[in-house]
This record gives C-alpha cells, structure tokens and sequence, in this order.
C-alpha cells in the first residue's frame, strides 16, 4: 500500500469535503460531503483542520480525529470509497485512544512512509506526569498482515515536557528518512517567553526522530533547535515544517519582536554541529499580517508562500505573503 501524499483542510463544521473540478475553464466548484463523524458507537469527532489527509493508491483517505473514540480520546480513521457510482463513503476506525500511555488527542493528522505503515503524534496523553494528562506522543500504525485484521499501534517517543518539548505537533519525513516536527512549549524551563510571562516550561522545540538501524530498534529522538525566549526569536511554533532541495527546514510561530510571529529557517550542519536558525520574517501585525498558520511552502527559486490570519489593513481578515 504504498501512500500518495496529498494534503486537504478540514472545515469542522462541514467536517469532511472533497471539491473536485476537471474541466478547463473550470464551472464553480461543487462542495460535496463524504462523510459526517457524529462521536457516537466508537466514532471520532472533532477533525482538526490542519491535519494530514493522505491517500493510499485504492483513493482511501487516512486522517485523525481529537475526540470520540474510546473515552472521548481521538481515532486514527480510513475512509473507504464507494463501491457504486453515487454510493457513501465507508469510515473504518483503524484505532481508538484509550488516553493512557497510547497517548490521547491525535489532532494534527497522519503521514505515510514508504511500506503503509502511518505515523502521527498525540498532543496530550502518554506516561509523562509533568503536563498534568501526559505531554504527548508520537505513535506508528502498522497495517495487518492479513485482509480484515487489527492494525497494531506503537508508540515510539513520549515527549517528558522539559527539555525535550511537550504538545507535538504535525510530523513530516525528511530527507533522511527521519520524521521531523515541533512541539509548541517545553525545551528549556523558565525561560522568558513573549509577552513578558515566564513560561514554566520554555518556549518550544524542533525535534527529528530516526529510526532504528536494525528491526526491533528503538527510534532516535534529537532536539535540533529550542527556542529561547529572546525578544526577537519565536515561540510555540506549531505549524508544518517544510524542507528545501537543500535540506534546510522552514516553519512558523508565534512570538517574535511584536508578537505577531515568524518565519523561521533551520540550517543542517554540515558535520556534527548543530542546526542554524535565522528570522526570516517578524511580522509586524500591519501590511505584512500576523499569526502565520498552516504550512510555508518552498516554491520556484526558493521562494516561500504561506497565510497569515490576522492582517493589520481595515477590513481584511488575513494575508497571503510571499
């Protein structure tokens, strides 16, 4: 089963659409929906909008919800297509979080690698007591061995929430192979954060997770970068982290000079040093937005795209920047 990477949003009140147009010029797209979580008999709720949405090659659509379940304490979801023109789509829960040490909350989706097998993180739960309810983990699926049988869960890092982070959020693969992703606090504990208020527990982490060499191996967890607090550096950094031809990482957070969040790039060492981060852009909350969300993309040339949600202009609501 080998994955197809495509990315869609979620709307939480629409709740799972699909908009598909083929002709050229294109008639206004149709919203279609395939399906409707309703929480109730082991169902999810509460897809988040940001989370991965991937396709296998039979158009099966893989994704997570934060609520429902066992407990109310999130799935891991597959939606089957219909096996007739006009049909339903089919939802099977492949997991349900029973909150303890398995983890709860998988809001921020799944990926695929390159033999089925799905990864994610929850943002709460695990065998951590510092958070209060677990800081967090980041799990693998492994589909069955035969036709009709259980996916097998296993969790392979729970985050401590001191200086390895806590709350992870969406993963990526890298180009080596490892999963890459960031947690909004934890790092470095007591450190200044922005608005002047002494988070407990630091100001946010980016972390890379290498699998084993061998089979039965323990995954590898490393922290590339912790965000210190300074004045002008991010905070909580919860999107997406994209990476160039290069290797060199991109992502967004909050913090920054005034507040209003950064674009961030991290530079791989070119031995065993460590990773480079540079600001590429303290939004100002004017013209150029504030609050980035979603995911920065790498265009032609190097160039990065991404939203913001706040736009400082009267009567705009957000910014597309470049």
């Amino acid at each position: 089963m080998k994955p197809h990477n495509a990315r869609t949003f979620l709307r939480t009140v629409v709740l799972l659409t699909v908009a598909i147009s083929c002709v050229i010029p294109a008639p206004a797209e149709t919203l279609t929906t395939i399906y409707s979580f309703t929480g109730t008999n082991g169902d999810g709720e509460y897809p988040f909008p940001e989370g991965h949405l991937p396709f296998d090659n039979n158009g099966a659509i893989y994704g997570t919800t934060a609520g429902g379940g066992t407990g109310n304490n999130g799935t891991v979801y597959q939606l089957v297509l219909p096996t007739i023109q006009g049909g339903t789509w089919t939802e099977n829960v492949l997991y349900r979080f029973a909150g303890g040490a398995d983890g709860r909350q998988p809001g921020m989706g799944v990926v695929f690698d390159q033999i089925g097998n799905l990864y994610g993180t929850t943002q709460y739960g695990g065998n951590a007591q510092m958070c209060g309810g677990g800081c967090g983990t980041v799990f693998e699926l492994s589909p069955p061995t035969q036709p009709g049988g259980q996916w097998t869960h296993t969790v392979l890092y729970t985050f401590q929430g001191s200086f390895d982070g806590q709350y992870p959020g969406e993963l990526v693969f890298g180009p080596n192979g490892a999963l890459f992703g960031t947690t909004v606090s934890g790092g470095t504990p007591g450190v200044l954060c922005h608005s002047n208020l002494r988070i407990k527990y630091g100001c946010g982490t980016v972390f890379q997770l290498t699998p084993p060499s061998g089979k039965g191996g323990s995954w590898t967890k490393t922290v590339l970068y912790t965000f210190p607090g300074f004045t002008h550096d991010g905070t909580g950094p919860s999107s997406e982290i994209t990476f160039d031809s290069q290797g060199n990482l991109y992502g967004m957070s909050g913090g920054g000079t005034t507040g209003y969040g950064t674009v961030f790039q991290l530079t791989p060492p070119n031995g065993n040093g460590a990773w480079k981060e540079s600001v590429l852009h303290d939004f100002t909350g004017g013209k150029d937005g504030g609050n980035p969300a979603g995911t920065v993309v790498v265009g032609a040339n190097g160039v990065l795209y991404g939203n913001a949600s706040y736009s400082g202009v009267v009567n705009a609501s957000g910014v597309v920047f470049q």
